[in-house]
């Protein structure tokens, strides 16, 4: 099956959650494995993103997502750690919706 490069976030979702990517490499890596883009600090995104960019659209200035195009799926990362409270709030709304439950806190200070 060729994987389309781009789709929306529902269809990233339909896909995850009816077991069609389940298979792919990426999804079955370490549950605790991030991507080498974040940026250092207490939040992170690990592996198992599926590239729905919820975060980035809660979260902005916080999140990105990679758009290599290369890839089947894009997935997201952390471009800065939040400076303000608000960020902060964000960061944590964005942790607590993601589907994927592939943002993740490691409760050390930025």
């Amino acid at each position: 099956m060729k994987w389309p490069v781009r789709h929306d976030a529902a269809v990233r979702r339909q896909w995850f959650s009816s077991g069609v990517i389940i298979g792919q490499e990426r999804i079955m890596s370490d549950q605790n494995e991030s991507f080498a883009e974040n940026a250092p600090g207490k939040y992170y995104i690990v592996k198992t993103c599926i590239g729905c960019i919820l975060c980035s659209e809660i979260a902005p200035e916080n999140f990105s997502e990679n758009t290599d195009e290369e890839l089947a799926f894009g997935y997201n990362y952390v471009r800065k750690q939040p400076e303000t409270r608000a960020e902060e709030q964000l960061c944590e709304e964005a942790m607590d919706v993601c589907p994927a439950d592939a943002i993740r806190n490691n409760g050390k200070s930025n």
